[in-house]
């Protein structure tokens, strides 16, 4: 990556800060400890504006004697990747040849614009030891609903064995920073700075949810792409900035909240500073990564990470499995959540609301799978256990152009393979996901890619169908079962060795819009005519 614009933060204050932009605005506050933090904290999500919980390290469960460097010295991981934020390459070193490098780094980088160094190390997306882990989700005053993977986090229904890790680490002294950018798709954001060394800080730079596009366009008016990380934002650019720009000076014991999409940069400031930082996923988070993300990653070819179609998939199982339970009994299974709501009545209410709500997105990503061939076409996994599926998920497949992840439909060419280190290790060859080859992206032998299934796609239609009837159960008659006619074919005609359906007895969509996959297949047969 190439070297940007070199920030320095000498001298900075939030009040000298805040005077050099006329949209500039101080990021609210609220301490842990205040009786309205819950509704605070709704408030500011609801109006995707950033917060600052301040006061974590005054609460009695802090843990002082592992949030320092000596114990870190002693049982973080040996061997880390540090990025220099001066040529913005990566290094693989040892824990403690980092730990040598700040004892020998001065709090600031440069002084009247020259620099007088050659490296500057920031270790980012360090791996969080387990007993930070641990406090965290156990007896941290961080409410338990804003932890990783906890009851507001939807990617704790993606099985064992495949959920994402976004607890990581971040050391780094001052002027060391992360470029201007915004969280994976659509997650909220949680930034906790532990410990901070002689008064170290880091500042902050955010705009809210709705401003997301604005800075998209700013930024690509400066040359820069913003889902590409690629550009550390000066103060004076910040200030002629066209939205508002929210400030703060997050210390030991902050905890910064990042609402979805929220475009934001952070600078660390004076002696190193010690956070951890997650992410978490709401249904609402997946929808917006559906609709906006996720088309811009395939644009940019930046890797998805997040599983957001496996994610809705699996977060309707869990739910339907529970409203199923409510249908029988107000006890079963689901007990324990109901606990958390002495409201019988809202807790079936809120729950069936969430089955809707990714009930109607999962139609979406039905739509974009679908096509009438289904069954006749080629399978990467032709051993399929469902048995296997039901508990341990289902392989991953990513894009090997633009990295998104692949659900269930793709275009795979056996001829074309990619690196072992870079496969994902359940087939050879290539494998372009249906957005990317409707596009005109294919493999580089030029051979006919073929339209392939990854698993089963009546699944899809059966876990579908059994949210609705689980609905219907509760009383809620709004949408309307997949019928088993979907997958049957009525007529064929061979072309080039492929099965091609000509008539179908109904469509998935009622509008008559294709989907991506049966549009990406309609391109495939002009191909191949």
């Amino acid at each position: 990556m190439p070297p940007g614009p070199f920030l320095n933060s000498s001298g900075w204050s939030m009040d000298g800060l805040i005077s050099r932009g006329s949209r500039f605005l101080k990021i609210p506050r609220i301490s842990v400890s205040d009786k309205n933090l819950e509704v605070t904290i709704h408030t500011h999500e609801s109006l995707g504006v950033p917060l600052v919980i301040e006061g974590m390290h005054e609460h009695r469960a802090w843990p002082t004697t592992i949030f320092n460097t000596q114990w870190l010295c002693e049982n973080a991981q040996q061997h880390i990747q540090v990025r220099d934020v001066h040529n913005r390459c990566d290094l693989d070193v040892s824990f403690a040849e980092f730990m040598d490098h700040l004892e020998s780094t001065e709090p600031y980088a440069s002084v009247d614009g020259q620099l007088f160094e050659i490296a500057r190390w920031y270790a980012k997306d360090m791996e969080c030891p387990g007993e930070w882990k641990k406090w965290l989700e156990t007896v941290s005053p961080v409410s338990h609903w804003l932890r990783p993977h906890g009851p507001a986090d939807i990617m704790q229904n993606l099985p064992e064995g495949t959920r994402v890790e976004t607890l990581m680490c971040y050391l780094g002294p001052g002027d060391t920073f992360t470029p201007f950018h915004k969280d994976l798709c659509a997650s909220f954001g949680h930034n906790l700075m532990c410990y901070a060394k002689n008064g170290a800080s880091a500042f902050w730079f955010m705009t809210e949810t709705s401003d997301a596009w604005t800075m998209a366009m700013y930024l690509q008016s400066l040359g820069y792409e913003l889902d590409l990380e690629e550009h550390a934002m000066s103060v004076k650019e910040l200030a002629a900035a066209p939205c508002r720009i929210y400030i703060t000076e997050q210390k030991a014991g902050d905890l910064v909240l990042v609402p979805p999409r929220s475009c934001h940069q952070v600078v660390n400031h004076g002696g190193l500073t010690m956070k951890m930082s997650w992410s978490r996923m709401t249904t609402n988070c997946a929808k917006i990564a559906l609709h906006h993300e996720l088309p811009i990653y395939r644009r940019v070819c930046r890797a998805e990470t997040y599983r957001v179609k496996s994610t809705i998939h699996h977060t309707l199982r869990r739910n339907t499995a529970l409203l199923e339970d409510l249908a029988r009994t107000k006890g079963g299974s689901v007990g324990q959540c109901a606990l958390q709501s002495p409201d019988y009545g809202a807790f079936r209410k809120q729950l069936a609301n969430d089955v809707q709500a990714s009930l109607e997105l999962f139609l979406e990503i039905i739509r974009d799978e679908y096509h009438p061939d289904a069954e006749v076409l080629g399978r990467v996994v032709n051993d399929f256990n469902h048995n296997t599926y039901d508990t341990g998920g289902y392989p991953g497949f990513i894009c090997d152009f633009c990295g998104s992840d692949i659900f269930v439909s793709s275009f795979w060419c056996k001829d074309c393979s990619l690196p072992a280190e870079n496969s994902c290790g359940v087939s050879d060859g290539m494998h372009i996901c249906p957005g990317c080859y409707a596009e005109g992206r294919s493999c580089r032998c030029g051979r006919l890619m073929d339209p392939v299934l990854c698993w089963p796609l009546r699944i899809l239609y059966a876990d579908y169908n059994r949210a609705v009837r689980a609905l219907e159960s509760i009383g809620v008659d709004k949408f309307r079962v997949i019928g088993d006619q979907l997958s049957q074919v009525l007529y064929f005609r061979p072309v080039a060795t492929k099965v091609i359906s000509l008539v179908h007895s109904t469509r998935i969509t009622d509008n008559g819009v294709m989907g991506l996959f049966e549009a990406a297949i309609q391109k495939w047969r002009m191909e191949i005519s």
